[in-house]
């Protein structure tokens, strides 16, 4: 299977740690998947919630708390997938947007799906993220011998 090439500017979301959410344990004492089982279980209220704070400390112009609303959903939606699919699931984003604040969420980042396991990658990027994560597990986890659902951190 022919893979695209690396794309090394798009960091992993999977090894992001959102610092707006509370730690039941400090991080020394978590064990594999807690920050998925906290993820995963963020309501839409908690979203937005997180979501607008974000963007008031980024000072970012309220239109854009939308666009970091659908981040949080896509954090939710792969960690999700890590707990209950397979741990190697993991989606990236292209954080171009960052570099600039007059592009900073102006527009709804694009994300990549991949394997931390095996290597695998979409072979492009988009910014639905859920036909994302669907089409990458039809094309390179349905089968998989490896499949190993129970979150992040292994």
């Amino acid at each position: 299977m022919s893979l695209p090439p690396a794309l090394p500017s798009w960091p992993c979301l999977a090894n992001w740690r959102p610092r707006l959410m509370m730690r039941k344990k400090p991080l020394a004492l978590r064990g594999p998947g807690e920050d998925d089982i906290d993820l995963a279980g963020l309501t839409d209220q908690m979203m937005r919630r997180m979501a607008e704070a974000q963007a008031e400390a980024l000072r970012l112009p309220p239109e854009r708390t939308e666009n970091l609303v659908k981040n949080w959903a896509a954090h939710r939606a792969i960690a999700g997938n890590r707990l209950a699919w397979c741990r190697h699931i993991a989606l990236l984003q292209n954080l171009g947007h960052e570099g600039l604040p007059s592009t900073l969420y102006r527009d709804e980042p694009e994300h990549l799906c991949i394997c931390t396991l095996h290597g695998y990658r979409s072979p492009s990027g988009s910014t639905d993220w859920f036909g994302l994560i669907e089409a990458f597990k039809t094309r390179f986890c349905h089968g998989c011998g490896d499949r190993s659902p129970g979150g992040s951190g292994a």
